[in-house]
């Protein structure tokens, strides 16, 4: 099960805190996950400090 999963969203702070990786590290990887349509990217620019990832 996936943090989207269980929390309904996650950022690359979340992930990186989760996992103990850097935020870095945790945004390169949910971008991965984007690419291959298992999330969804939200929000209105790459610097929105309000952007997340979901399942939907």
């Amino acid at each position: 099960m996936t943090i989207a999963t269980v929390e309904g969203k996650v950022t690359p702070k979340r992930l990186a805190e989760k996992v103990g990786v850097h935020s870095r590290t945790a945004s390169r990887t949910l971008k991965q996950l984007v690419q291959q349509g298992l999330l969804h990217w939200h929000g209105s620019g790459p610097r929105d400090p309000k952007q997340y990832y979901s399942q939907d």
